[in-house]
């Protein structure tokens, strides 16, 4: 059987309230501007290709003309016409709604499962009860892959919470047919659906809990949806307001409005959203996370470690099985937050400087951080989990105590590498260390972990120390101060002395290492000494250099 789903006729209650009309400056900026002649061509190309691939990159060229079309109320209604390459292939939506708002904005509605949909379901739990409602609960609580017997009669989980919101975000007074109405008919709205420039989902499938292939309809006209999920349609059915400039139908205007706010972050330029909008996004979208969002989306498996930070679990990525680690931190009095760019709210600092580390081009060397939350009392990280690893205490203790020296050379140019990233991401890891260090026992790749006593980078010195005693460096206890970048260097000196020993330099060692007469049996010799003073090469005045520390 064929359903229509939650969309319906109407226009906007505001024109130019933030919505889909509204003209906004693209993320797109084409390297170079089509004349006249070469657009015609592109769209000559387009109406008489049947190559996808090629269609699609003309679209992407003559991007600016057919959106520009859609917001012309004098052409808009003949876009299809024009480019019915959209009936044709998928996957153009999602190209148009990307180059206007860039990839971060479009990939926001997958975390509606794991950031909104079970607050959504608490929040609805509190209305009234009606019939409709409680089925529509039911079915958004009921585990994907339920069997058809029972559950054929509502909309699978994940539409049936999305419609949920219709429920808890109702029509304003001025969208209702009864004005005080708590709630809102579902089918009631419909059936009332008709088929103008308004675009719904169509879906096809022997039950509204079954559906194999969904539409949208614009105008007479069906699209298929690339995704066969209800997810992925509804998140084509949003976008298809963007890409083809049409307004939110009036009885849908809130729960739209709350979905481009919360879901996909698009402003709404200088119309103020309802208070009932407004006082939900303050539930749903607070910036505290509850622990669900964490089992919803990962399994926790056994402990990998445990120290005064808190605990480290292994776990795995529900979506794609990937291995994951998952650090669970206590939070104590004075741990400290720090702001970081594009982000809203201060982070707890580990936080921060782990997604500051990992900024920019990716460093294998160090350690990804790939999701996290926050609470009052305690956050969790969850990490890459390179398998299988250990770190270079026990990597030391399998080969005896002491590495050899080309060993020691593959995993100080990655070490080394890895801080020498942190140091010009500005961050001070301060406590580059065997334990922080996990070695591939395959590939002997090597992962610098463990943020927890590191800092923003800066110039001037630190008078305070929370690395580990061992590989402090001795200006701070002749002085009471040090330098970042110097004592990064130090620490890598330690390193690498304990890797070849086996054991850390006691005063004498470093005593005979500064003046090159320090040696040790079954070493090489390089020129004056057997081990480059790697601790104590300079840069100006006493300033040891990262760039110098890696073995050629």
């Amino acid at each position: 059987m064929f359903c229509r789903s939650s969309s319906g006729q109407g226009t906007s209650a505001e024109a130019g309230s933030g919505g889909p009309t509204v003209r906004r400056q693209s993320e797109f900026n084409p390297e170079t501007a089509l004349s006249e002649d070469e657009w015609k061509e592109a769209s000559a190309f387009i109406s008489h290709s049947s190559d996808e691939d090629a269609i699609k990159g003309k679209m992407k060229l003559t991007f600016d003309y057919h959106h520009n079309m859609v917001l012309d109320p004098m052409q808009s209604s003949d876009i299809l016409t024009v480019f019915p390459q959209f009936k044709d292939i998928k996957g153009l939506i999602e190209q148009n709604f990307v180059l206007m708002f860039g990839e971060g904005v479009s990939g926001k509605l997958l975390k509606w499962i794991t950031a909104f949909k079970k607050k959504v379901i608490q929040q609805c739990k509190k209305l009234p009860s009606t019939s409709d409602l409680e089925e529509l609960l039911l079915a958004a609580e009921s585990p994907t892959g339920d069997s058809e017997e029972g559950v054929n009669f509502g909309w699978d989980s994940d539409l049936s919470s999305i419609i949920l919101l219709l429920y808890l975000i109702p029509p304003s007074a001025q969208g209702r047919k009864r004005p005080g109405k708590s709630g809102t008919n579902i089918e009631e709205h419909l059936r009332e659906i008709t088929a103008v420039a308004q675009p719904y989902l169509l879906a096809a499938g022997p039950w509204k809990s079954s559906v194999h292939q969904y539409f949208i309809v614009l105008d007479r006209h069906a699209i298929p949806c690339k995704s066969t999920s209800s997810l992925g349609a509804f998140d084509e059915l949003f976008k298809a307001h963007f890409v083809f400039g049409t307004s939110y139908n009036i009885m849908l205007h809130n729960m739209y409005t709350f979905i481009q706010i919360t879901v996909y972050n698009i402003d709404v330029g200088k119309v103020k959203e309802s208070s009932r909008v407004a006082e939900i996004v303050n539930i749903v979208f607070s910036p505290v996370l509850t622990e669900d969002y964490i089992f919803s989306r990962y399994s926790v498996g056994d402990q990998l470690g445990k120290g005064g930070f808190g605990v480290v679990y292994e776990g795995r990525r529900l979506e794609d099985d990937l291995k994951v680690a998952l650090k669970y931190v206590t939070k104590t009095e004075d741990m400290e937050c720090i702001d970081i760019p594009d982000h809203p709210v201060p982070l707890p600092k580990e936080i921060a400087l782990t997604f500051l580390a990992n900024k920019g081009h990716r460093v294998p060397e160090i350690i990804r951080l790939l999701d996290w939350t926050d609470h009052p009392d305690h956050f969790v990280m969850v990490l890459e989990c390179p398998s299988p690893c250990e770190n270079l205490v026990e990597f030391m203790r399998r080969h005896g105590g002491s590495l050899d020296e080309y060993t020691v050379r593959q995993i100080m140019w990655q070490a080394t590498n890895a801080a020498h990233m942190c140091c010009l991401r500005r961050v001070l890891h301060r406590d580059v260390k065997l334990e922080n260090l996990l070695i591939n026992r395959e590939t002997s790749e090597v992962k610098l972990i463990d943020f927890g006593c590191g800092d923003i980078l800066r110039m001037s010195p630190y008078r305070s120390y929370h690395g580990t005693a061992a590989y402090s460096p001795p200006e701070y206890y002749s002085r009471g101060e040090y330098c970042g970048w110097p004592a990064t260097v130090w620490s890598l000196g330690i390193l690498m002395f304990a890797m070849l020993c086996g054991h850390f330099p006691s005063d004498f060692d470093l005593h005979l290492l500064q003046y090159k007469r320090w040696s040790k049996p079954g070493l090489s010799k390089a020129g004056d000494a057997s081990i480059p003073p790697l601790a104590f090469a300079s840069c100006g005045a006493s300033k040891p250099c990262v760039a110098s520390c890696a073995l050629a």
